[in-house]
Formats: structure tokens, C-alpha cells, sequence
């Protein structure tokens, strides 16, 4: 999101941090010897150098902005913030669960006790039809 009218100072409306540079990448990268265009979260985003005169000490700068879609590209990118804020509580339930009740066999691997909620009575009385069925696919392997 390229500033408009970089060349007169104004007020900043938004910084991203290097650590946000990561969680805003998709998929998508296209180079050629000067530039590189990777596609994020907010859009194209170009990186790269621009021909000068070697003889020149003058430097130059390039600008360049869209804002085809920037209210929704905006919108997805807080969407998406905001949804790994409320999954921390979530991500720290199930560090908690595994920590809590993960132990090792002896030959190396994980076992998780299932994560059930205190209120088991919403998963109903289904031990009956769960056995009917064990026993069914037992036949069906014993003859097959």
C-alpha cells in the first residue's frame, strides 16, 4: 500500500512490522532482474531496485498504489487478525489437554486421551448401535 502523495509529509495511519510481513504472504511470486512482485494479504506488494545513471548522484523514487479493493483487502486482513486472536484460548485449551494427558508407549509413540467436553450427555446413548455395528463389521471380515 504505497503512499499517494509521498512527496508531502501527513499523519501515518498504519505501521506494519516485519513480524506481520509473514502472516500477510500468499501464494504467488513473480521476478525478473530488477523486481520482485509477491502477492499478500493487502495486495501486490513490489520489491527491488530501479535503473539509474551511474554518473548521477541523483537518486530516484518510485511510487505506486492501487485502491482497487483496498476496503476489502483491509477488511480480510483484520478478519484475519482478529481470528487468531480469539484461537489463542482455543490453542492454549489444547496445549493444556495434550500436556496434561499425552504419555508415551514403548515402542516411541504418542498416545492423546480424546478431548471431551465436562458435559458428555450431548453425545447421547450411542454404545448400543456402536456395538451393533462392531459386531456386524466383525462378521463381515469373518467371511470375507
Amino acid at each position: 500500500m504505497a503512499d499517494p502523495t509521498f512527496m508531502t509529509s501527513g499523519p501515518i495511519d498504519l505501521i506494519l512490522g516485519s513480524q506481520i510481513y509473514a502472516t500477510i504472504l500468499k501464494e504467488g511470486v513473480k521476478k525478473n532482474k530488477l523486481l520482485c512482485a509477491q502477492n499478500t494479504e493487502l495486495g501486490w506488494i513490489l520489491t527491488g531496485t530501479t535503473p539509474t545513471n551511474r554518473n548521477s548522484s541523483e537518486r530516484k523514487a518510485i511510487s505506486m498504489i492501487t485502491m482497487a479493493e483496498i476496503d476489502e483487502q483491509l477488511r480480510a486482513f483484520w478478519e484475519m487478525d482478529q481470528t487468531k486472536k480469539s484461537n489463542k484460548k482455543i490453542i492454549h485449551h489444547c496445549e493444556k489437554h495434550f500436556a496434561e494427558t499425552h504419555t508415551r508407549t514403548q515402542d516411541g509413540r504418542y498416545e492423546v486421551k480424546l478431548p471431551f467436553e465436562d458435559d458428555t450427555s450431548k453425545l447421547g446413548d450411542s454404545r448400543k448401535q456402536a456395538m451393533a455395528r462392531l459386531v456386524h463389521l466383525e462378521n463381515k471380515f469373518a467371511t470375507n
